[in-house]
């Protein structure tokens, strides 16, 4: 790829401009950087908020250099949430996650595939626990470990450099005393001229190797690039691809994106390349910003460049888009990988289940699981309490039942994890006190309740309209030794907030401030949502008093946006969604259904139809409105509130006009999917359905209802194009 002196690649978008090469601190600036890249073009399905409390950690492991740094490798981990409600509950959650820490046994069991094969080429897989969450730890790249590996196993065969383990294992005792001094220095000072000296008197010349472990153990973000800045001045010292990649990961963690992109490109510069770790690397820290376009740029520019994207490549996109409710877009990754030559193993099989399973496509997940246990695969216990969950979640319970014999029949015991998937499908099908005993159950098996579970007991007995139960076992989360938290002080406030108990969800929010607890946005999405009916403006005065220690942009936008003047609302509205990019898209989009249903219920249309507007385009429903195929038009609005889905249906028409004018041709069918029927997660009768349905019917329009499908409305192109430009459906539709 031709570079210019001064302009590189920038996966955002834009030119960056690199300045102060040899400063403590890279200084760039884009001519372009957007924080609220769009996901325009991914086709994907818009789907419930079914997981109440989703936590994933994931770690990237950097180009591994000698045999013994497969003893300890970098605690490079991300975070992600996905939470919906107020519920905490434990669920499944896939996430690429390279082995990152192998045992003694292991590094002889992969020195013997070495000697016999030439080359490293097993795959670890490792499952382990944490909380809220399934972990999945994946093999890292193979073929950027071979080469240093072989290395050092040719060496204790042919004698050339090293002699004896002896002396391999006073090498690098001597690496890990220099490693642990400079720690030291780093530690006990603030980056500045004292620390500089002080290194400088070691008077040692650190290689790449040492410069990289000492990286990877630093938690400070300016403190390591000041190290990584340092270094590169040091006479004789040039960074290898080990050291830009360890220090890309870091500002990665801490989503210093411009400086992120400074210094891929002074990597480029100087003649380094990246590897596929760099890459791999790249697409995580972008991706887990929801910078979903940026990663997909990563990937193309590594086809550029000739950088063939490996099993984690694909395995991370999959994961990112998931995550983002793009389901379709991760599904095309499974199978580019599959034309690629990788070939499906456990770990992949288990993305793409849970991807299915998101995505309401239950018939899909369970061939794909069926093909997995066919393929010679078994199903992990991740995999199982996969299963269970989205079965669980679509009322097949006789299906999850089977899935949790079946796992139990396999081997498996059930986790913490287990039982809480069988609490929350009691609890939300009216069984709280036998949710109560799986919880005693779990306790007699061994396992600990913890702040998810007790939230999820909060959560449940709330949404049962049981306030005293729910603050039952907020107390005994507190007597436990469990600190409270914001996420059960949510299921409390949502509990007070059902019974339209202001005085106790006032009580609660004072508690919190008291416990050092800042609302999250979670806490504003469940106070707007209330703010409805002849108690509005109370409902209204109790949300705007709510303030932390740290006030949240969320605080500060609602206290600007109910007292501006229409002409800055959108402005307003963008502002607050550019800041909230870091924020997950399941919360947002929570957030921003609350916000709409409030605005159209309080009669203020014009400011509802600007935030749709908004969250299409930051991709927040990125399947509202698809093409089913190039005739055949869908909008979906069984996901949303009333106030949402009516807002959602009438930008969406005037959306489908548009298209017909300018094409000049209009689409076979067009599709409104509401919350009923088979396409639908939503059991029972739709509000949804009967508002939006009373609509078409106000507005003499030509749908119907689906015979296939009682929460469907059809309409053919050619009649709704008419019906669209009379005068009185115009008129309606201009807000």
């Amino acid at each position: 790829m031709a570079l210019e002196t001064n302009s590189y690649f920038n996966p955002r978008g834009g030119e960056v401009k690199v300045s102060h090469k040899h400063s403590s601190q890279i200084y760039c600036q884009s001519s372009a950087f957007n924080p609220g890249i769009s996901l325009a073009g991914s086709q994907d399905i818009a789907f419930p908020g079914d997981y109440q409390h989703v936590e994933a950690r994931s770690k990237v492991v950097p180009h591994v250099h000698h045999a013994s740094d497969f003893k300890k490798n970098d605690k490079d981990s991300f975070h992600g949430s996905a939470s919906c409600n107020s519920s905490q509950s434990r669920v499944s959650c896939l996430v690429e996650i390279p082995l990152t820490t192998v045992s003694e046994s292991r590094l002889k069991e992969k020195k013997s595939c070495l000697k016999g094969k030439g080359k490293y080429d097993k795959n670890f897989k490792i499952h382990c626990d944490r909380d809220n969450d399934h972990h999945f730890r994946i093999p890292t790249n193979g073929a950027h470990r071979a080469q240093h590996k072989a290395c050092t196993i040719h060496q204790l065969r042919d004698g050339r450099r090293l002699h004896s383990a002896t002396n391999i294992s006073g090498s690098m005792s001597v690496k890990k005393e220099i490693v642990e001094r400079v720690c030291d220095i780093l530690a006990k000072r603030e980056w500045g001229q004292e620390t500089v000296q002080a290194l400088s008197d070691l008077d040692l010349n650190l290689s790449p190797f040492q410069i990289n472990e000492v990286l990877k153990q630093q938690k400070d973000t300016e403190r390591a690039l000041s190290f990584f800045n340092w270094a590169k001045d040091q006479r004789g010292y040039k960074h290898d691809a080990h050291t830009y990649t360890t220090m890309l990961g870091i500002l990665g963690r801490a989503r210093n994106f411009e400086a992120l992109d400074c210094l891929f490109n002074e990597m480029l510069r100087e003649g380094c390349k990246p590897s596929i770790v760099t890459y791999n690397r790249l697409i995580h820290s972008y991706g887990r910003a929801n910078y979903l376009e940026a990663s997909r740029n990563i990937f193309n520019h590594m086809h550029t460049v000739g950088c063939k994207p490996d099993r984690v490549t694909y395995g991370t996109l999959i994961d990112l888009h998931t995550k983002a409710g793009c389901h379709d877009t991760a599904v095309g990754f499974y199978d580019m990988m599959q034309q690629a030559g990788y070939c499906p193993d456990t770990f992949t099989y288990s993305l793409m289940i849970h991807c299915f399973g998101k995505a309401g496509k239950l018939t899909a997940a369970y061939r794909l699981f069926c093909e997995m246990v066919d393929q010679g695969y078994p199903p992990s216990l991740v995999t199982y309490n996969t299963m269970i969950d989205h079965f669980a979640k679509a009322g097949k319970f006789d299906m999850a039942m089977k899935l949790y014999n079946d796992m139990k029949e396999a081997g498996y015991r059930p986790d913490q994890v287990t039982y809480s998937i069988m609490m929350e499908v009691l609890g939300h099908s009216g069984h709280v006190e036998e949710a109560e005993l799986v919880l005693f159950e779990m306790e007699q098996a061994g396992w600990t309740a913890d702040a998810p579970i007790y939230g999820l007991m909060v959560d449940l007995w709330g949404k049962s309209g049981n306030a005293e139960k729910a603050v039952e076992w907020f107390n005994k989360m507190i007597h436990s030794g469990v600190k409270a938290n914001v996420p059960a002080c949510n299921s409390l406030l949502s509990a007070y907030l059902r019974l339209n108990s202001y005085n106790a969800a006032r009580e609660v929010l004072q508690s919190m401030s008291k416990w050092g607890l800042d609302p999250s946005l979670q806490t504003y999405t469940l106070l707007l949502s209330c703010c409805k009916g002849t108690e509005q403006q109370q409902q209204i005065d109790l949300m705007l008093s709510l303030k932390g220690r740290i006030e949240h942009p969320a605080h500060t936008f609602l206290c600007s946006f109910l007292t501006s003047e229409p002409s800055d609302t959108r402005s307003l509205i963008r502002h607050f969604f550019d800041c909230m990019q870091f924020e997950e898209q399941e919360t947002k989009r929570g957030f921003a259904d609350s916000l709409i249903d409030f605005l159209h219920d309080s009669g203020l249309k014009s400011a509802a139809g600007h935030v749709w507007d908004i969250v299409v385009e930051k991709s927040l429903y990125p399947r509202a409105v698809t093409d089913k195929t190039p005739h055949h038009w869908s909008v979906n609005l069984h996901v949303m509130s009333i106030g949402t889905a009516l807002v959602a249906l009438l930008r969406t028409l005037v959306l489908f006009k548009e298209r017909m004018v300018t094409s000049g041709v209009a689409p076979e069918r067009v599709y409104i999917i509401t919350g009923w029927g088979r396409r639908s997660r939503v059991a029972g009768a739709s509000l949804v359905k009967h508002a939006v349905e009373s609509l078409l019917n106000s507005l003499g329009s030509p749908f119907h209802i689906d015979g296939a499908n009682l929460g469907c409305f059809v309409s053919k192109g050619k009649p709704l194009f008419q019906w669209l430009t009379e005068p009185q459906v115009e008129q309606v539709l201009v807000f």
